[in-house]
């Protein structure tokens, strides 16, 4: 039972991620704070109004992916004391663990970077050649951080999934199952935390108090 309720309060920490992350977004045409960076061609407008609020958004839903993998694999856990083959699906939840928090600080000196090569273009009046080029190779060596650790998350998240999946096989779940699947799908992702959610919760409401699940840890 344990176990199901980590799970469940994961996929919930994920919903609502999802769900706070992409507001924002409906609100960059009212976003003020527009600048105007002057280039040798003329003026480029840029919306630093728009970065920030694209900083916060990154690293709220960040933090709560964070928990939520914590939680994950704290889920896994649970059960990998009575059956070993979520061994893996913990481990792996530990290596997403670590991919978020590469790209939460890749984002933050990303943005910081972009930050600073405005204010950098903003204050620059000459021309070819201006000194603003030499901003470029932060801003790209933590695009690769972040990179690196999107790759590092991709790894653990299909861990996740494999433990979703064999949730659904233990508890002969087949929403489980299909939100295995769909964790990997950008848009998608809503309705699987929905499905683990719901199955869950059903999961946990057929087994008896005293029933050698139960009795068993879960």
């Amino acid at each position: 039972m344990e176990g199901l309720r980590y799970i469940r309060s994961a996929a919930w920490l994920g919903l609502i991620g999802l769900i706070l992350s992409s507001v924002p977004i409906f609100w960059a045409g009212a976003v003020t704070g527009a600048v105007t960076a002057q280039t040798p061609s003329g003026s480029l407008p840029l919306t630093t109004g728009l970065l920030d609020t694209f900083l916060v958004a990154g690293e709220l839903g960040i933090v709560i992916d964070l928990v939520m993998y914590i939680f994950y694999r704290r889920g896994y856990a649970c059960f990998q004391r009575v059956d070993t083959q979520y061994g893996t699906p913990g481990t792996l939840s530990l290596v997403a663990v670590i991919g978020t928090i590469i790209i939460g600080l890749g984002l933050l000196l990303f943005v910081s970077s972009i930050g600073q090569l405005v204010s950098c273009l903003n204050s620059s009046v000459s021309a070819p050649g201006a000194p603003c080029v030499g901003d470029l190779g932060p801003i790209l060596g933590e695009g690769a951080l972040m990179g690196v650790g999107a790759i590092i998350l991709l790894v653990g998240l299909i861990g996740v999934m494999i433990g979703v999946w064999r949730l659904g096989e233990r508890y002969q779940r087949t929403g489980l199952k299909i939100a295995a699947i769909l964790m990997f799908f950008p848009v998608l992702n809503v309705v699987a935390s929905i499905l683990v959610i719901m199955d869950t919760h059903a999961a946990s409401e057929r087994l008896h108090p005293l029933s050698p699940l139960d009795l068993r840890g879960l």
